[in-house]
């Protein structure tokens, strides 16, 4: 047999990505906190609906060290546990099919990219997750899903991280981060221009996550500076017994944190 047959027999071989989301929860809960980018930070600003999701937004070092901002998880219940295997809607999940993730055969390919593979990375239904100090990783229910309906209370408006999900993108390839997604293969055939939209998702988020690697640090840098300086100018118009009840109340807070 020639390298050549074996090369197609290989590609014939080879698992296109076929995927339609169910609405199952799986990728929900439980999980790890949720990757955000300033996409959507501006997007749902935009919308109007970023004061829903501010008190769960919050800043975190990733395993590998790099800052990221996150949609955090919050407990899973009993309830919670009882509900989720529970599907009360009748209503279609929205249509996310496409082709195959590997390649679309559309005529076009990207530039500064001959032929974009998609890999197998393994279960992956935390996204970037968050570790306590034992180094274990935190795991909980996404705050926008609603474990009674199975629903995503912004599904419309849902991060890019949910929006390309199962498909992620690490700068080379395309991948599945949770091969056991009930969603994969639940359709025959899927269509290409979903699948491209799933394809510049993942791009952008991974493209989104970078940014924010980037400009966090910095912005909580003169943040804290700008609060320090501040700090200073408050505590200079202090008079001498105002300073005195000042160190007395911080010497409270520091008995109190290490009885903690």
């Amino acid at each position: 047999m020639s390298d050549t047959t074996q090369d197609k027999e290989t590609t014939q071989e080879k698992a296109k990505f076929k995927f339609k989301c169910i609405q199952c929860g799986a990728c929900c809960a439980p999980r790890g906190p949720v990757p955000l980018t300033l996409f959507d930070i501006e997007y749902w600003a935009s919308k109007k609906i970023i004061n829903n999701l501010f008190p769960y937004m919050k800043i975190q070092q990733s395993p590998m060290g790099l800052t990221e901002l996150v949609l955090d998880v919050i407990p899973i219940t009993e309830k919670d546990e009882k509900d989720g295997g529970e599907d009360e809607s009748d209503e279609e999940a929205p249509d996310t099919d496409s082709e195959d993730a590997s390649a679309i055969d559309d005529g076009e390919k990207e530039e500064g990219h001959e032929e974009d593979s998609t890999d197998s990375s393994g279960d992956d239904e935390s996204g970037d997750e968050d570790s306590d100090e034992s180094g274990n990783v935190k795991k909980g229910k996404c705050p926008m899903f609603n474990s009674e309906s199975n629903k995503c209370l912004i599904w419309a408006d849902r991060p890019l991280y949910c929006r390309s999900f199962p498909l992620g993108y690490d700068g080379v390839n395309y991948f599945i981060k949770m091969d056991d997604c009930p969603g994969i293969n639940a359709v025959e055939t899927m269509d290409k221009e979903l699948l491209k939209q799933m394809r510049e998702d993942a791009r952008k988020e991974f493209e989104g996550k970078r940014l924010i690697g980037i400009t966090l640090p910095i912005l909580q840098g003169i943040i804290m500076r700008t609060m320090e300086q501040e700090q200073m100018k408050m505590l200079s118009k202090l008079s001498p017994d105002q300073l005195e009840k000042l160190k007395k109340v911080q010497e409270i807070f520091s008995e109190v944190q290490e009885e903690e």
